[in-house]
């Protein structure tokens, strides 16, 4: 089984990372940015990645992944800004 060390940190981090910049890209401008979305998905993914360790669930960084992208996306989709509020914030 794993086990929550150093390395499966890293690995969880990077998976993180590398799911909240793909997630970025598909939302655009819209909704959180880039840098909440690289940081929520890093520390998604490594508090997702503990919990399966801590369970003894197989495949942990592939959980931490799937899961990591299910919450950015639903972060994202409650966050979005329409492009009319951008261009005229006051509404008038």
């Amino acid at each position: 089984m794993d086990e929550l060390n150093a390395q499966n940190i890293y690995f969880m981090f990077s998976v993180g990372l590398l799911v909240g910049y793909i997630v970025d890209m598909i939302m655009g401008k819209r909704a959180l940015g880039t840098i909440g979305n690289l940081l929520s998905g890093a520390a998604s993914s490594i508090i997702i990645g503990s919990i399966m360790v801590y369970f003894e669930i197989f495949g942990p960084l592939v959980y931490a992944g799937l899961g990591t992208a299910f919450l950015l996306f639903l972060m994202n989709v409650f966050s979005l800004h329409s492009e009319e509020e951008e261009t005229n914030p006051q509404g008038t």
